[in-house]
């Protein structure tokens, strides 16, 4: 519960934005304000006729707690400044917070943290946006030998200001084994601390979740799908991964849960300049991944991006997703 009506206007406002957000995210109210002593009446009164909510509590937060908790969960990926002075500006800035899922922070709650903190991503007709993808993580010698090179490279280039201040340092995506935590937790601590010092690398599964298989190949019902996926979730909520690459034999009569496109056999190649070709030459609006597998160096990732177009920009897979469903609900 947040009391709105006993904030400072600057905190109302971040609160108010933050309430949307969250109750956006989790498709039903999740985040109230004040409640009067009829809402509380009616609220006992639904506890007491649906069992699931009988252990359902509520617990009083500021709003720059309902700020930090959108954040945490995802609900909001930005921040937008503005100036509480100026009046004229507070239907513009909630009106970019709700299209770019952001915060509001007033000018003199800003600090270089947040002056530096990447924007939202939004779904760009005029832009091409691909998304590099490290391969090969999901196997955990690959982890622990060949690619922790790659890794090194990476974070001789990119792993403090004065090496991106002289390198190419797009968001670079990469497959990871969710059994580290388990066997080989050092190796996870050293994985993370780059990522951290880089500020541009991300971590995902590989295929297909917590197993190495084509999910479609289970039989309907069978007990090992339901292994599967709650195995993926755990992993996925102890590591703080937001996706997997999905593996599956599309050509089986196999039947999706929610709209996709075939992503076809698209192109093949490690030569720099046709690689670059490829990715310049996609149609405007167009998301993509570049798969990228270990013998590549990131010598050659730096010249591929000397070589891109003014319009291409590459994401990582968190904002390759959340411009999938933008696009998806913009109709394109």
């Amino acid at each position: 519960m947040v009391d709105i009506q006993g904030m400072a206007l600057d905190e109302r406002l971040t609160a108010t934005v933050a309430m949307g957000l969250l109750n956006r995210r989790f498709h039903k109210p999740t985040v109230v304000g004040n409640i009067t002593v009829t809402d509380r009446l009616w609220l006992d009164t639904l506890q007491s006729q649906e069992s699931p909510l009988a252990s359902l509590t509520f617990k009083n937060i500021s709003g720059w707690e309902l700020a930090e908790l959108a954040v945490y969960t995802g609900a909001a990926v930005g921040r937008i400044a503005y100036d509480p002075q100026e009046a004229w500006s507070f239907s513009t800035v909630v009106t970019l917070c709700g299209i770019h899922r952001a915060i509001p922070v007033p000018m003199q709650r800003h600090n270089i943290t947040t002056l530096d903190s990447p924007a939202a991503p939004s779904m760009q007709p005029y832009r091409r946006l691909p998304q590099l993808q490290d391969s090969d993580g999901d196997n955990m010698q690959m982890e622990f030998n060949g690619n922790r090179d790659r890794m090194e490279e990476r974070f001789a280039a990119c792993g403090t200001p004065e090496a991106r201040a002289v390198h190419a340092c797009p968001p670079i995506s990469w497959t990871f084994s969710n059994r580290l935590l388990t066997f080989a937790p050092f190796i996870v601590q050293w994985w993370f601390s780059r990522a951290q010092a880089t500020g541009l690398d991300s971590y995902l599964m590989g295929p297909s979740g917590y197993g190495f298989l084509h999910p479609s190949q289970m039989a309907p019902g069978d007990i090992q799908t339901a292994l599967l996926v709650n195995n993926t979730v755990q992993a996925a909520t102890e590591m703080a991964m937001e996706g997997f690459v999905h593996w599956d034999d599309y050509g089986n009569g196999l039947q999706q849960a929610a709209p996709h496109e075939d992503a076809g056999h698209g192109a093949e190649s490690t030569e720099v300049e046709k690689v670059a070709k490829i990715m310049n030459d996609q149609p405007l609006g167009s998301l993509s991944y570049i798969y990228k597998i270990i013998d590549v160096e990131y010598s050659h990732v730096e010249a591929v991006l000397g070589l891109l177009g003014p319009h291409v920009q590459l994401v990582g897979y968190r904002e390759l997703t959340a411009l999938a469903r933008q696009k998806r609900e913009m109709g394109l």
